[in-house]
């Protein structure tokens, strides 16, 4: 039987897909398998979507508003670092409290993708995550930093991608130290050495966008 001419399915619903896919496979033609592939890619998408509509729905944030001059002096008090080595992108930012990121690492699945060398590294984890937090949650105050990794006897491991986030609490900012290939954070302590698990982290260079 042919499925493509008996009309047994359409692409874009999913139980018809799945009737394909169930259905005389060891006789799919290229042509079915085409049709197939571009409505597994449609529905996929449109699952994103309606996800992503659906935290939206479920996250009632209410961000507070900052001046790029504010986010910029907090972080060069807070890094020691001058604004050539940070990056702001965007005129104002909008920070939430640390319980609320809280909830968000708690149902993101940023630490569950799989760690693809060159192909989805540390950087991708860290602009994946920030980026998400803006599509998602429209918060643009988890920046991407770059810098070097030390273990606890003060030997360099090499240099590494991960996010520092920017809240308020009781009116003032902190900072955030963020792995998300780990879900793993901390209070960002100046002038001190910041630890999670075995690695030290001294950021070179942030971005915030």
């Amino acid at each position: 039987m042919n499925l493509l001419k008996a009309g047994a399915y359409n692409v874009f619903a999913p139980a018809s897909i799945l009737k394909l896919l169930t259905k005389n496979m060891t006789n799919i033609t290229q042509k079915e398998l085409s049709i197939l592939s571009k409505g597994f890619h449609k529905f996929g998408h449109e699952l994103i979507d309606k996800g992503i509509s659906f935290i939206k729905a479920a996250f009632k944030l209410k961000p507070v508003e900052y001046t790029k001059v504010a986010i910029m002096a907090f972080l060069t008090d807070q890094l020691g670092l001058q604004s050539p080595t940070i990056s702001l992108s965007d005129g104002k930012y909008y920070a939430v409290t640390w319980d609320k990121w809280e909830q968000i690492i708690d149902y993101d699945l940023i630490d569950t993708q799989q760690y693809l060398w060159d192909v989805f590294d540390c950087d991708n984890f860290a602009y994946a995550y920030a980026s998400r937090a803006g599509l998602i949650y429209e918060i643009n105050t988890c920046a991407v930093a770059y810098g070097a990794i030390y273990d606890l006897n003060g030997q360099l491991i090499g240099y590494h991608a991960f996010n520092l986030i920017v809240v308020y609490e009781n009116g003032v900012l902190k900072l955030y130290l963020y792995e998300p290939m780990t879900d793993k954070s901390k209070v960002w302590e100046k002038g001190k050495k910041n630890i999670l698990d075995t690695w030290e982290y001294r950021p070179t260079w942030v971005i915030m966008y």
